[in-house]
């Protein structure tokens, strides 16, 4: 009897262990200005996605159409989805990122049992992006922007750099105690106007992208 109390007290006092909150402070950029970032949380969250004088307004209209006929056997299915963001600066300079995403399926899905099934979908997945920044057009590709003359913005997973200098670092969902919870940014200040719209866009464009996949379920 003593040894299940004893089990018992111990399962009480590990779930009743309060958790600390979470240190906000950055990693790699010491020189960095503080920003709360808005609109990655709560309700609708990644329709406007702001911080500082930043703010992005994204835009997304989708698609869908698709048939399985005899039931889990012949997949035809595509879906599009065109995403348009407006990024605004506090110096009034303007961003705009818009692109498009497309995926199809087709061929034959069979499931035979739990472990094994008969699969001949072959999947397609293309997106078209197009950035005008303060009037020129930047490439977006496998997230690295790149202008005409080879300047170069990179994003790997919580830091931005600018040719190969960080000049942006972000913390999400940063646990502030009780149920509570933030984003934060730290940006580099002393970059000029463009580099720091630039980054606000790419944090736009990261908190709002989702994934677009055709044959991602089966009836």
């Amino acid at each position: 009897m003593n040894k299940y109390i004893l089990l018992l007290s111990l399962v009480i006092s590990t779930g009743c262990v309060k958790r600390q909150a979470d240190i906000i402070a950055p990693q790699y950029l010491n020189n960095g200005t503080l920003y709360e970032i808005k609109g990655n949380q709560g309700f609708l969250p990644g329709r406007k996605i702001s911080f500082g004088g930043f703010k992005g307004i994204i835009e997304k209209d989708r698609s869908h159409q698709g048939s399985w006929l005899m039931p889990s056997l012949l997949v035809d299915e595509s879906k599009s989805q065109e995403v348009v963001i407006e990024q605004l600066g506090p110096t009034g300079l303007t961003a705009k990122l818009s692109y498009m995403q497309s995926c199809t399926a087709k061929g034959i899905y069979f499931p035979v049992n739990d472990w094994m099934d008969i699969d001949t979908v072959d999947s397609q997945y293309h997106m078209t992006p197009a950035f005008i920044v303060n009037g020129k057009e930047w490439k977006l590709i496998a997230n690295k922007l790149q202008d005409p003359y080879g300047n170069l913005v990179t994003m790997d997973n919580n830091i931005f750099k600018y040719n190969n200098e960080t000049v942006a670092e972000i913390k999400l969902w940063a646990y502030l105690g009780g149920f509570s919870s933030a984003d934060y940014i730290w940006i580099d200040e002393r970059q000029s106007d463009e580099v720091q719209l630039l980054i606000s866009a790419m944090v736009s464009y990261s908190l709002s992208f989702q994934d677009l996949s055709c044959h991602e379920s089966q009836p």
